[in-house]
């Protein structure tokens, strides 16, 4: 089952637009909610985590929502979450974590903050990762490494630690068409021992990249 109201703008921009997801937490089948480009507005309701667990396509971004993102680890069968173009603050949730299914995140154009969870590592089969423009800071975790299947990887625009774990090159050998660090200058820590590479020295780790971004 799909629900469509997307590129209609039929929000008025302001909180409640999207008070109607709590009413559609009893159709059990409901694979697909696109609710994108429609001007929504206010927050997302916390009830967005009891749609059925057969969901597999969450669409709400270029809306006007604000707010914290809600818990979403109910959402087991989610593959594509697609937030973007909002202007949620706060955290991203830990509970992200749970959703070991999805392929595919969209969280840029936020106002997101403070640090990337270390559950974001959980997500080993996530392809797709946009968190760029943002207010995240702190460090890359470790965790990302265990996405061995991540074909693109935005941070930039971001406050994020100008180093990056030495185990990351080694953890993403498969990262094949973006990585995108801009903003700020990078070092690699080499793969072995206590030396520092520069960007264009590493860049070799990733042995199918084919764009790579870490300028201002």
């Amino acid at each position: 089952m799909v629900f469509s109201v997307a590129d209609n703008h039929l929000g008025s921009g302001k909180d409640g637009d999207l008070s109607f997801v709590s009413e559609m937490i009893n159709a059990t089948q409901l694979m697909w909610v696109f609710l994108a480009y429609s001007n929504f507005g206010g927050t997302l309701p916390t009830s967005v985590c009891n749609l059925s667990t057969n969901l597999e396509q969450l669409w709400v971004q270029g809306n006007n929502l604000h707010g914290s993102i809600p818990k979403l680890g109910n959402l087991v069968n989610l593959q594509s979450l697609s937030m973007e173009e909002n202007s949620f603050t706060g955290n991203i949730p830990t509970d992200i974590g749970k959703l070991i299914r999805l392929g595919a995140l969209f969280l840029n154009s936020n106002k997101l903050s403070p640090s990337l969870p270390s559950s974001l590592g959980n997500l080993t089969m996530l392809t797709l990762l946009h968190l760029q423009r943002n207010n995240l800071n702190g460090t890359i975790p470790l965790s990302l490494g265990q996405c061995q299947g991540l074909l693109e990887l935005d941070l930039s625009q971001n406050n994020i630690d100008s180093t990056i774990p030495q185990q990351l090159p080694i953890g993403l050998p498969f990262l094949s068409i973006s990585l995108n660090l801009s903003k700020k200058s990078f070092l690699w820590f080499s793969p072995i021992g206590d030396r520092k590479f520069e960007e264009s020295r590493c860049i070799g780790c990733f042995r199918q990249l084919v764009i790579w971004r870490t300028s201002s």
